[in-house]
């Protein structure tokens, strides 16, 4: 008799747990640096000090903390250090870290595109850019 009721809840909760990880949406981040080590966190110039902060408030603000994937989307002059983009990619993680985080990367001659601050986002979404590899 126990077992009538069980493998029908068991079936119930697998079902449910595929549905509730199909469906969840990942939360995504854009930053951009440029040639001048400005660094922009979605549309709001900030400060290599300020990064794990700002981030953390940018998650707040946009209930990210019932996320469970992130996704850092980091876009910097091709000029820099490497150095300068993984501290960025780091303070950002260690600002906000679910359980499933990615970075990409993509590199840019922001001279050469003009890529200004008010509209980096929109003049980059127009390109046809591929992450660089880890």
């Amino acid at each position: 008799m126990l077992k009538k009721h069980i493998i029908p809840f068991l079936v119930f909760f697998v079902i449910n747990s595929i549905n509730a990880q199909n469906s969840e949406e990942i939360f995504t981040v854009d930053v951009y640096i440029n040639s001048d080590m400005q660094i922009y966190l979605e549309d709001k110039l900030i400060e290599n000090d300020n990064i794990e902060k700002e981030m953390s408030d940018h998650a707040f603000k946009n209930n990210a903390f019932y996320d469970d994937q992130v996704l850092y989307r980091i876009y910097a002059d091709r000029k820099l250090n490497l150095g300068v983009i993984m501290n960025v990619n780091n303070q950002l993680i260690k600002a906000f870290h679910p359980s499933t985080t990615k970075t990409e990367r993509y590199l840019l001659d922001t001279q050469e595109l003009d890529v200004n601050e008010s509209t980096w986002q929109n003049n980059i979404q127009k390109l046809d850019l591929k992450a660089i590899d880890n």
